[in-house]
C-alpha cells in the first residue's frame, strides 16, 4: 500500500499581482493537488494538523514504487542550459500530474475535509488523475 502526502492549498503565488508568472520559481511551485512525498503503509501514523495545507491519501492497492513512478515525475520543457556536461532543462511543471480532490467520492471528500486523510482505491485515484501536458487543468 502507498501513501500518499498531497498539497491541498491555493499556493500562494497564484493570487499575488507582483509575481512574474513566466518565471522558473512560479513554475517550480507545488499546485493544489500535487503528490509532494510517497510512504510506505503505515508510515504516517498521525493526520496532518487541521490547519495544515496537506491530506494524506491511502491506497492499498498502489504499489510505492508505481506511485513514485506516476506521481513524482515533473515536466520539463527545453535545455536551457548545460553546466560540466549535464543538461539542465527548464521545468515546466513540479508535477507532471494533478490530482482533481473534488473528483474523489463523497465519502473520501468528507474524510478529507474532517481529519485531512482518507482511504481511497487506485480506481478513485485514476479518475482523479489530470495530466498537465504543458497547460493547467481546471480543479473542480
Amino acid at each position: 500500500m502507498a501513501e500518499l502526502l498531497v498539497y491541498n492549498a491555493t499556493h500562494w503565488m497564484e493570487n499575488s499581482p507582483t509575481v512574474d508568472k513566466t518565471t522558473q520559481k512560479y513554475k517550480s511551485r507545488y499546485q493544489k493537488g500535487n503528490v509532494i512525498q510517497v510512504y510506505e503503509d503505515g508510515s504516517c501514523t498521525e493526520p496532518p494538523a487541521p490547519n495544515s495545507k496537506f491530506i494524506i491519501l491511502k491506497v492499498p492497492d498502489l504499489s510505492v514504487a508505481e506511485a513514485e513512478a506516476k506521481y513524482m515525475q515533473e515536466e520539463e520543457g527545453d535545455v536551457i542550459s548545460t553546466i560540466d556536461g549535464r543538461e539542465e532543462k527548464e521545468l515546466l511543471h513540479r508535477r507532471k500530474v494533478r490530482l482533481d480532490l473534488d473528483a474523489l467520492p463523497s465519502i473520501s471528500r468528507a474524510a478529507i475535509s474532517n481529519i485531512k486523510q482518507a482511504r481511497i482505491t487506485k480506481a478513485s485515484l485514476d479518475e482523479a488523475e489530470g495530466n498537465t501536458n504543458g497547460r493547467s487543468i481546471e480543479i473542480r
